[in-house]
């Protein structure tokens, strides 16, 4: 990859390094899920491990909700650690087709539980295939935008969205938009650690960041 074509790219991930990159991965964990929650189940370990590989400093954490969170693993740099506790992980209920997502993204916002860091870049990937229940939409919009302009923090907290449902997910991209982030469809569950991956480092960097793990992970063989 030219180095004048992705300079920018470069002087991001330095600053990752310095500052550190945190992401909380926040988990629709209904019977739905299911193949997905398989997937995560399986890679989760790896995820850790390659964005380790060009920021040393990365620590990963698991929330998970049906209509209620659960914290599943506070930020850790474990990554067998993550794996186990996604391990644990049974797929079932959601009788119900909206669930807690506001409420799994306010969990996973808050410092007490999930220690996050004051200077670190801060992500927060929500993968589900159900919306949030109408009344939830509008508060959980608001509670974002104010997340993001917490002076407590150096770096704005983002937060994108995954529909693993193939027609998308309602309100998914809205909570992206106000979350600085973006919203993806999984069509495949097989690139589900690639989307993280590529989500971990942000909207602007989604399309490039892959293409160079991919030499990293040559380098490294």
């Amino acid at each position: 990859m030219p180095a004048d074509r992705n300079s920018d790219l470069y002087d991001y991930v330095a600053e990752l390094r310095r500052d550190g990159l945190e992401v909380c991965i926040v988990m629709d964990h209904t019977g739905s899920m299911g193949q997905v929650i398989g997937r995560a189940r399986a890679r989760a370990a790896s995820l850790v491990k390659r964005i380790a590989w060009l920021v040393p400093r990365f620590r990963a954490g698991l929330v998970t909700y049906d209509d209620a969170p659960r914290l599943r693993m506070a930020l850790t740099t474990d990554g067998e650690a993550l794996q186990e506790a996604f391990g644990k992980l049974v797929a079932q209920g959601g009788g119900d087709w909206e669930e807690g997502v506001d409420k799994g993204i306010a969990l996973a916002l808050r410092q007490e539980r999930m220690a996050w860091s004051a200077k670190a870049w801060r992500v927060i990937i929500v993968i589900g295939d159900a919306p949030p229940h109408m009344g939830d939409v509008q508060p959980l919009l608001k509670r974002i935008v104010k997340a993001r302009n917490d002076p407590l923090y150096v770096h704005s907290v983002i937060v994108s969205t995954v529909s693993t449902h193939e027609s998308g997910v309602d309100h998914f991209e809205a909570i992206a938009t106000a979350g600085g982030g973006i919203h993806v469809t999984l069509g495949d569950t097989r690139r589900l650690e690639a989307e993280l991956v590529a989500l971990s480092f942000g909207a602007s960097f989604r399309d490039r960041v892959q293409p160079w793990l991919d030499e990293v992970a040559l380098l490294r063989q």
